[in-house]
């Protein structure tokens, strides 16, 4: 037997509904969360009340009293222990708002507010630093049984008891304790402390859960009866204008701000592994009736990564994370690891011809491959001539990236923050010295404005995504992107583009011919 008692809720319809202790659903800002030790309590204390048949004889009445002994020993055990650990998943929370249906011969209409809370998994604990007898383990276990929900009745549950003393490890679960409790938080970690309703330990009795206690407070009448039944404790609390029930306390408990999350996503099994082929880089010749402007940059490279995704998609039935930037629940992946499509001009010329594909890993499946090989066509600016795309070489290991103290554009440079009133550090050198330090570890010496080829001038108009707020998508709009050279103190490697559309094709750079510049 353990040292600890741990009763695992599990949410069946993976949301929690419950109201803060003493809060009208019009001035709460969310739900109750952490859940209340108080709440699991009268819960206990419900089940075995629902449970008992009604007075026949006076053996039913002996027993009766046998079982409510051993009921309240079992509830004061765990109301006398300190306020318990509770081990949370990451949690989202939600309002639902709705009317309430217009009355007959009315005209009103009385809005309500649905708060809830969704752990992910559904499931959350609550840890007790007592253990248990066998007969009150046991007469536990039977009472967790009978719940059907925790919270509103809303809230569909299934609780047990289990046999460890730590959380799971592989969900990702945090540790939930009072400030009091002695445990030492982390001094890196951002807490939100959040009122919790839990019992005093020096002066719970069972009887609190359901009764007001004459010696709670001095001076109040006892509990009046209507009808043979004792009032309500809700009612009687309210009756005596007491705030909390007899027994009870606010607990103030630390929950980690990582804890906290605004939606939680369904989890994506991962598709099983595949063999991998050695690819590098991808070059593609681009061929069209008419040329394609510079300015098509970006609208190229996307148009073939949509041909390149929807190619994989149609062949395996899955999203690939290389090609579309885009993980497996769909939201965007972080850390420059999927595909960069980089449409190039020739030396001087202001016309796109070729197009590369360079993969940082190093590895593709062979679906990937042939889905990039098998894109023949593409089409951009509305109803023009489409572009032709002719595979000419597979890479299968890159050469190591050049080092050179100069580094002037290939193609415009976006930057990533667009000029808004208020918002500082939007100057042109500023961002691209700070796009390179991210890339290289080094600042630019001195960042110098270049007149594009063909004359273009230092500023040219290229269509970019401008992405909605709000899951609105995008869209392709003209920016203004800068012809740049940058100058370091010492030779570095720019291994991949630099500011916005970064992985497609703006914001290229190649090193200056040291002959050149001699």
């Amino acid at each position: 037997m353990t040292n600890t008692t741990v009763i695992e809720v599990k949410l069946l319809s993976g949301r929690y509904h419950a109201h803060v202790w003493g809060e009208s659903q019009f001035g709460m800002a969310g739900p109750e969360w952490p859940p209340s030790p108080w709440r699991l309590l009268r819960a206990l204390a419900s089940a075995w009340f629902c449970a008992q048949p009604g007075l026949s004889s006076e053996i039913d009445r002996d027993g009766l009293l046998r079982d409510g002994l051993l009921r309240d020993r079992l509830i004061e055990t765990l109301g006398q222990s300190d306020a318990p650990e509770i081990w949370l998943p990451r949690t989202s929370v939600h309002e639902i708002r709705y009317y309430q249906p217009v009355r007959l011969g009315a005209s009103d209409r009385v809005p309500h507010h649905d708060h809830f809370a969704v752990p992910e998994g559904g499931r959350f604990w609550f840890r007790f630093a007592k253990s248990l007898p066998p007969d009150q383990r046991a007469l536990l276990a039977k009472l967790l049984e009978r719940l059907r929900y925790f919270g509103r009745s809303e809230s569909r549950a299934r609780l047990c008891l289990v046999d460890r003393n730590e959380p799971p490890r592989s969900d990702n679960i945090f540790v939930v304790t009072h400030h009091n409790s002695g445990q030492q938080v982390s001094p890196t970690t951002h807490y939100h402390y959040r009122r919790v309703l839990c019992t005093v330990p020096d002066k719970f009795k069972a009887s609190d859960l359901w009764s007001v206690q004459g010696g709670c407070n001095a001076g109040k009448h006892p509990n009046a009866r209507s009808g043979g039944y004792p009032i309500h404790l809700v009612d009687k609390l309210i009756e005596e204008k007491m705030p909390l029930p007899c027994g009870a306390r606010w607990v103030e408990y630390a929950v980690p701000a990582e804890a906290l999350v605004h939606e939680i996503r369904p989890r994506v099994p991962a598709p099983p592994a595949k063999p991998s082929v050695n690819v590098a880089e991808i070059r593609f010749r681009l061929n069209r009736r008419i040329p394609i402007p510079l300015r098509y940059v970006v609208a190229v490279a996307r148009a073939f990564r949509d041909a390149a995704v929807e190619a994989h998609r149609d062949r395996t039935g899955q999203m690939s994370l290389i090609l579309s930037g885009r993980e497996l629940d769909g939201t965007v992946a972080r850390g420059h690891q999927h595909a960069y499509y980089l449409p190039r001009p020739r030396a001087g010329a202001v016309t796109l011809d070729e197009l590369l594909v360079r993969v940082p890993g190093g590895k593709l499946t062979q679906e990937e491959l042939d889905a990039l090989l098998g894109v023949g066509r593409i089409r951009v600016g509305g109803r023009s001539y489409p572009i032709t795309v002719v595979p000419e070489a597979v890479v299968a290991s890159a050469k190591p990236a050049p080092e050179a103290r100069q580094w002037q554009s290939v193609t415009p440079f976006l930057p990533p923050l667009r000029h808004r009133q208020g918002r500082e550090e939007t100057r042109v050198d500023r961002q691209a010295i700070a796009c390179a330090e991210k890339v290289c570890g080094r600042r630019p010496a001195h960042v110098e404005s270049l007149s594009g080829p063909g004359g273009l001038g230092c500023v040219s108009p290229v269509l970019a995504h401008e992405y909605g707020t709000g899951g609105r998508g995008w869209t392709l709009t003209t920016r203004l992107g800068f012809w740049l050279q940058l100058t370091f103190d010492e030779p570095v490697s720019l291994d991949r583009p630099l500011g916005a559309d970064a992985h497609f094709g703006a914001g290229q750079f190649a090193p200056v011919d040291q002959s050149e510049e001699t």
